[in-house]
């Protein structure tokens, strides 16, 4: 009888699974600490703040006061794109915002958020071009150069806070009210504000150029065509943006309602009038989109994919 060799059976092993610490409800998360970029931050919140103030400071800094943006809406009223000057109020909203989130940006609990963490250098950059474009904008000499210079410091504003935007958009979002009003929503009236000025100061160039001219009605459709290329970007774009677009709405209503006399003519008036009505008709049109989107989701879950108020595709 041929019997098979019993083959014997491998020694046990004690596998030891790895510790993991367990929760302690006692025990507070470790703090981040302030980096770089924090700092830059809210030195670009208090510049800001005091460039907006329309303070009487002592002569030593008189400096804040000279160029600041009074100054500059004051200098440059006659232009084809300055809206009404209650419209320059709103820009104090925007240092507000932006000074809280100058402030907030700093504690533990959101100095290391996605929101924070994209901004980067971007705002300093900002802020600081919006100095320079004051500076060279609201000096007395009003020369052709310096209109130029503030216009290109706008320009650049403008692109840092739309990187800003980027950054954000393409972060990780927790979907709070807590991150949109202190996190993003300072840099969207931003970015429509930014937008308005570098327009704003580009028109002063051609300030010079008579009403009926062809220079100067290629300035005003050149100035609507980006309104309203502007709005529909950001309304349709992968990130729906609803401030963007009704800070140029509302700077259409104040450029068409300006009482300032021999600026534009009355057909430019009615268009900027038109173009105001037109991209708040689209912003609310969109904005209804998105609720629906969103009341609809829950039914949408087993119904395959379907397409959500960021414009993204979504699996169920």
């Amino acid at each position: 009888v041929v019997t098979e060799k019993e083959t014997p059976m491998p020694e046990k092993t004690s596998v030891v699974a790895p510790t993991v610490p367990k929760y302690n409800r006692q025990s507070r998360p470790r703090r981040t600490p302030l980096n770089v970029y924090n700092i830059l931050n809210f030195i670009a919140a208090y510049v800001m703040a005091l460039y907006t103030a329309d303070i009487d400071l002592d002569p030593e800094y008189e400096f804040f006061s000279r160029f600041n943006l009074w100054v500059f809406a004051e200098r440059y009223e006659q232009g084809a794109m300055t809206p009404a000057a209650p419209f320059f109020f709103m820009f104090i909203g925007v240092a507000l915002f932006c000074a809280v989130f100058g402030v907030v940006q700093l504690l533990p609990a959101f100095r290391a958020h996605p929101m924070v963490r994209g901004i980067k250098h971007w705002f300093f950059l900002a802020v600081a071009a919006q100095v320079a474009a004051y500076i060279t904008g609201a000096n007395e000499e009003d020369s052709l150069l310096e209109k130029c210079l503030s216009t290109f410091f706008f320009a650049v504003m403008a692109v840092s806070v739309y990187i800003i935007l980027e950054n954000q958009a393409n972060s990780v979002s927790d979907g709070t009210s807590t991150e949109y009003w202190l996190l993003r929503f300072p840099f969207s009236l931003y970015a429509g504000w930014s937008i308005v000025m570098t327009l704003m100061s580009a028109s002063t160039i051609f300030v010079a150029a008579d009403e009926a001219s062809p220079l100067h009605m290629i300035v005003l459709i050149t100035c609507l065509i980006v309104y309203g290329a502007v709005a529909m970007k950001v309304l349709l774009g992968n990130e729906t943006n609803f401030v963007v677009p009704l800070v140029l709405s509302v700077a259409s209503f104040g450029i068409a309602l300006d009482p300032v006399e021999n600026k534009n003519d009355q057909w430019a008036s009615i268009l900027f009038l038109l173009m105001g009505f037109l991209i708040a008709f689209l912003t609310f049109l969109v904005y209804s989109s998105t609720e629906q989107y969103e009341t609809q989701k829950p039914a949408e879950t087993n119904k395959g994919s379907y397409v959500g108020p960021s414009g993204s595709g979504t699996m169920a």
